[in-house]
Protein backbone atom coordinates (compact mmCIF):
# COMPACT_ATOMS: atom_id res chain seq x y z
CA UNK A 1 0.00 0.00 0.00
CA UNK A 2 2.92 2.49 0.87
CA UNK A 3 4.35 1.64 -2.71
CA UNK A 4 0.72 2.23 -4.24
CA UNK A 5 0.81 5.74 -2.60
CA UNK A 6 4.09 6.39 -3.28
CA UNK A 7 3.70 6.05 -7.10
CA UNK A 8 0.47 7.71 -7.10
CA UNK A 9 2.20 10.78 -5.49
CA UNK A 10 4.26 11.21 -7.82
CA UNK A 11 2.40 10.64 -11.33
CA UNK A 12 0.48 13.41 -9.01
CA UNK A 13 3.51 15.78 -8.72
CA UNK A 14 4.70 14.43 -12.61
CA UNK A 15 1.10 15.63 -13.68
CA UNK A 16 0.75 18.68 -11.64
CA UNK A 17 4.11 20.13 -13.16
CA UNK A 18 2.86 18.89 -16.61
CA UNK A 19 -0.17 20.86 -16.26
CA UNK A 20 0.93 24.37 -14.75
CA UNK A 21 4.00 24.06 -17.15
CA UNK A 22 1.04 23.64 -20.43
CA UNK A 23 -1.05 26.67 -19.06
CA UNK A 24 2.23 28.85 -18.50
CA UNK A 25 3.66 27.79 -22.16
CA UNK A 26 -0.21 28.91 -23.28
CA UNK A 27 0.50 32.18 -21.97
CA UNK A 28 3.07 32.45 -23.60
CA UNK A 29 2.02 31.43 -27.41
CA UNK A 30 -0.45 33.91 -26.70
CA UNK A 31 1.37 36.75 -26.24
CA UNK A 32 3.08 35.88 -29.36
CA UNK A 33 0.02 35.41 -31.48
CA UNK A 34 -1.02 39.35 -29.96
CA UNK A 35 2.49 40.43 -31.35
CA UNK A 36 2.10 38.64 -34.33
CA UNK A 37 -1.74 40.32 -34.99
CA UNK A 38 0.27 44.13 -34.24
CA UNK A 39 3.28 43.33 -36.43
CA UNK A 40 1.46 41.27 -39.28
CA UNK A 41 4.38 39.21 -39.23
CA UNK A 42 3.23 35.99 -40.71
CA UNK A 43 2.28 38.11 -44.49
CA UNK A 44 -0.25 36.57 -46.10
CA UNK A 45 -0.83 33.52 -43.88
CA UNK A 46 -3.95 34.04 -41.86
CA UNK A 47 -2.06 34.81 -38.41
CA UNK A 48 -5.59 33.92 -36.28
CA UNK A 49 -6.21 30.61 -37.57
CA UNK A 50 -2.21 29.80 -37.31
CA UNK A 51 -1.98 30.63 -33.19
CA UNK A 52 -5.38 29.65 -32.97
CA UNK A 53 -4.45 25.65 -34.07
CA UNK A 54 -1.13 26.08 -32.10
CA UNK A 55 -3.49 27.40 -28.61
CA UNK A 56 -5.84 24.80 -29.57
CA UNK A 57 -3.55 21.86 -29.81
CA UNK A 58 -1.81 22.93 -26.52
CA UNK A 59 -4.54 22.73 -24.66
CA UNK A 60 -5.63 19.97 -25.74
CA UNK A 61 -3.10 17.60 -26.15
CA UNK A 62 -0.77 19.17 -22.68
CA UNK A 63 -3.08 20.45 -20.47
CA UNK A 64 -5.72 18.93 -20.58
CA UNK A 65 -4.20 14.96 -20.10
CA UNK A 66 -2.23 16.61 -17.73
CA UNK A 67 -5.24 18.06 -15.40
CA UNK A 68 -6.75 14.52 -15.94
CA UNK A 69 -3.77 12.78 -14.57
CA UNK A 70 -3.66 15.02 -12.14
CA UNK A 71 -6.97 15.01 -10.61
CA UNK A 72 -7.09 11.16 -11.25
CA UNK A 73 -4.20 10.62 -9.13
CA UNK A 74 -5.10 12.81 -6.45
CA UNK A 75 -8.74 11.46 -6.11
CA UNK A 76 -6.77 7.69 -6.16
CA UNK A 77 -4.27 8.83 -3.43
CA UNK A 78 -7.68 10.31 -1.19
CA UNK A 79 -9.83 6.87 -1.99
CA UNK A 80 -6.65 5.11 -0.97
CA UNK A 81 -5.13 6.00 1.90
CA UNK A 82 -8.48 6.55 3.35
CA UNK A 83 -11.32 9.09 3.70
CA UNK A 84 -11.34 9.63 7.49
CA UNK A 85 -7.55 10.76 6.94
CA UNK A 86 -8.71 13.47 4.38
Amino acid sequence: MDTALSILKIVHVFGFVAWVGGLFYLANIMVYHRKAIENHVLGSVDVNSVFERIENGVYKKMCNPAMMITWTAGLMMILLHGIDWF
